[in-house]
């Protein structure tokens, strides 16, 4: 609390001890730190975490840290990971932190959003979806199934953020069965400012103009 600015440019803030890690962004309230699943993890995942564990550290720089106290430290045994080990190898190992940072913190008017586990897991399976294709050269469908507040609109607004890096003259249309839903959404692709912007479209005439015009990237 004293001080605030410190908050102002770390990406992802951890909550951590040996049991359990807990992770947030700048200005997160507490009741909203999110824990991390790594999706599909198993003896491979245990194994990559045991060797980042335990891989040495070179000597020149454990004197720089701190000397013979700390090198005695290092100097340790091999031991078993803890669920604090495999909290911080999913999200601040190298490249996750990168992509974390680039591709999936966003801003929601004023405030800072970073992804939750699910939104994660699951926009990255729609990217490799998008670049499969079958003999023919047609991509699949496919489906995501949410739960009620776990961030669905989010999760639009991050997959197009990826898709717009990545797509040439992309083109996103969103299509709902409620206007109270078509309206939270419009605003919430709105408040994050999508690059080209949001419009929202109100007869099947005017959607086809808005398709047209390509002058947004989001409908």
């Amino acid at each position: 609390g004293q001080t605030p600015r410190f908050f102002l440019f770390p990406q992802i803030l951890v909550a951590a001890n040996a049991q359990s890690v807990k992770y947030g962004t700048m200005l997160t309230p507490f009741e909203f730190y999110s824990v991390w699943k790594e999706v599909g993890a198993d003896k491979d995942f245990d194994s990559a975490v045991l060797q980042s564990v335990n891989a040495p550290i070179q000597s020149e720089i454990v004197s720089q840290i701190g000397e013979d106290l700390l090198r005695d430290r290092f100097a340790q045994q091999t031991r078993t990971i803890t669920e604090q080990d495999k909290g911080i190898y999913s999200l601040l190992r190298p490249e996750r932190l990168l992509d974390l940072v680039r591709n999936f913190s966003i801003y929601d008017n004023d405030g800072k959003k970073i992804t939750r586990y699910q939104q994660y897991f699951a926009i990255k399976k729609t990217l490799a979806r998008i670049d499969e294709k079958d003999a023919n050269g047609k991509r699949r469908g496919g489906l995501i199934w949410h739960t009620q507040g776990s961030g669905k609109s989010l999760t639009m607004v991050m997959l197009v953020k990826n898709l717009i890096e990545r797509v040439q003259n992309p083109r996103v249309i969103v299509v709902t069965d409620r206007r109270d839903l078509d309206i939270q959404i419009r605003d919430t692709f709105a408040a994050c400012k999508i690059k080209k912007g949001v419009v929202q479209a109100t007869s099947c005439k005017d959607l086809i103009e808005k398709i047209k015009s390509k002058t947004t990237d989001v409908i």
